[in-house]
């Protein structure tokens, strides 16, 4: 089993009825933190080891892009799952330095299935 540091995910998302939705999905003993605002969630990423990124493309101050990028230049080993709320299809390829693992529309987001995706693939939880 992990560390509890090496379980802690964070959020960054500006919109508060997703980061409610959020405090639902995932079980207590998993850590996160929630940062309306991608600048100070860049400063805490070299303060704390996180596991996990979710991320939205629609931030202020820069896009979710750039957030990405900026992640992968703090940590390239650090993985990000990236959605958009606006059903575009992202090229990610055209980007050569990020670190996104995923990208999900958000109109099609399961949020089950998130839970299970980053609780098995990135946690190594069973549930």
């Amino acid at each position: 089993m992990q560390s509890e540091e090496k379980k802690r995910i964070m959020i960054v998302e500006n919109i508060e009825q997703m980061n409610s939705l959020y405090r639902h999905i995932f079980p207590p003993h998993i850590l996160f933190h929630i940062f309306d605002n991608p600048l100070n969630a860049l400063k805490a990423i070299s303060c704390r080891d996180y596991a996990l990124i979710i991320c939205n493309n629609s931030l202020p101050f820069l896009s979710g892009m750039e957030f990405a990028q900026k992640c992968y230049s703090l940590n390239p080993r650090l993985g990000v799952v990236f959605y958009s709320i606006s059903r575009e299809i992202y090229n990610i390829e055209k980007y050569p330095n990020h670190n996104i693992k995923e990208v999900f529309d958000i109109f099609d987001l399961n949020l089950s299935g998130l839970k299970k995706y980053i609780l098995t693939k990135y946690l190594g939880h069973d549930n």
